[in-house]
Order: C-alpha cells, then structure tokens, then sequence
C-alpha cells in the first residue's frame, strides 16, 4: 500500500458489535473531503450516515451492501491520486459476512 493510504473503520457506536451496510455512497476513484458521507449502516437501534475522517481519493471499497461488518472493521482505504493499493485484503476484513 502507498504511505498515505488510511484506513477507514466502522465506528465504535454503542452497544451494537455488527452493523449491516445499507447503501454506498461513493465509488472507488471518488475524491472526498474530511466530513463527507460515505455509507449508510444501520445497526438495531437506528440508520446512521457515516462519514470520512480523511480527504483524498477512495482506493477500495472492502464492504458491499447489504453486507454485515463488525464495529472497527475496515471497510474502505483512502489516499492520494498517486497511491496505489495492491489486491490483498486487509486481515481485519476476515470477520465480515455476506
């Protein structure tokens, strides 16, 4: 991975330990800014929009929808136009479901 990618994780929200990943809202290529909507998830208690913590452009997307993922789970890579991502999927991935 390049030196600027960041890792985006599914908050730590209260009690929920899973979330489901109801709809995407961006594509990889996309460039977003620091407090952009990125997905929506929802978890027993409420639909939540999730946002970025970083600005740059989206390398991958590891969650789909309709897909549930534990809380910190990683679910996209953000980095410069520059960065490049190789194909391997982060280890913390291993615990999402279809």
């Amino acid at each position: 991975m390049g030196a600027s990618i960041k890792e985006l994780r599914v908050p730590d929200i209260g009690d929920s330990k899973d979330v489901s990943v109801i709809e995407l809202l961006v594509q990889v290529g996309d460039t977003v800014s620091h407090g952009q909507n990125l997905l929506v998830i929802e978890t027993d208690k409420a639909t939540l929009e999730i946002e970025s913590f970083y600005s740059g452009q989206i390398k991958t997307i590891l969650a789909k929808e309709g897909q549930e993922v534990p809380i910190e789970q990683v679910i996209a890579l953000i980095g410069d136009e520059s960065d490049t991502v190789d194909n391997a999927c982060p280890a913390s991935l291993a615990g999402a479901t279809d």
